[in-house]
């Protein structure tokens, strides 16, 4: 079956199981010690995953005619994902303490928190505001692509509390960036390459065990 939430509605599921959940134009999705089979989201949406197993894909899309600036809100802590965690918006998204089984691509967020999480594929970031990662795990290959001008992205930065290293299992890919670009307590275990980028990117602390190419040579 399929669970669909309306517009508007609020649905607050705590120690419950629900199929298929889908999120459209203003409703809000709360899981909390619960599971849920995969969740979709469409429009002005708000998904909070507490303590919670989503068995297989979350995706969300701020797209959407019925809104004139639609935009997505996304806090998943503690949790765990079985493949992957897709989401294109405008908003704001935190992931903290969880497991995405999958791929991990977002695009277009304002603002992105991600601590002490494990990414079990790839970690894609295009076209972010302001961005911080922290005691990340990426079990493949991490891209920073088109960040937004005025924007940081820090990855494992030496202030703002972040003593975590972030640890990439392949290559780390940083083209094509407006901002900043921050690269801190980092360990790459496959070669980094930065290219097309207004300022190269600040290596405060990274080793490399590959090459390093382009404005990071």
């Amino acid at each position: 079956g399929q669970s669909d939430l309306e517009p508007g509605a609020v649905l607050s599921a705590t120690h419950t199981t629900l199929a298929d959940a889908v999120v459209i134009h203003s409703a809000a999705l709360d899981l909390t010690h619960a599971t849920a089979a995969s969740v979709t989201g469409q429009g002005w949406t708000g998904l909070d995953v507490f303590d919670s197993w989503v068995q297989t894909n979350v995706q969300l899309t701020a797209a959407s005619n019925d809104h004139p600036n639609p935009s997505v809100t996304m806090v998943v802590t503690n949790s765990s994902i079985g493949n992957d965690l897709v989401a294109a918006s405008p908003g704001a998204a935190g992931v903290t303490g969880s497991v995405i089984g999958g791929q991990f691509d977002l695009l277009g967020f304002g603002s992105l928190d991600v601590e002490s999480t494990r990414v079990m594929q790839s970690m894609f970031l295009t076209q972010l505001g302001r961005t911080t990662l922290c005691g990340v795990q990426v079990a493949h290959n991490l891209q920073i692509a088109g960040e937004q001008a005025g924007a940081t992205l820090s990855v494992g930065p030496q202030t703002s509390g972040c003593a975590s290293q972030v640890t990439v299992g392949g290559n780390v890919t940083v083209v094509g960036n407006t901002g900043a670009v921050i690269l801190g307590h980092l360990t790459i275990k496959g070669n980094l390459a930065c290219s097309g980028n207004a300022t190269a990117p600040v290596l405060a602390n990274v080793t490399v065990r590959g090459t390093r190419s382009g404005q990071c040579a």
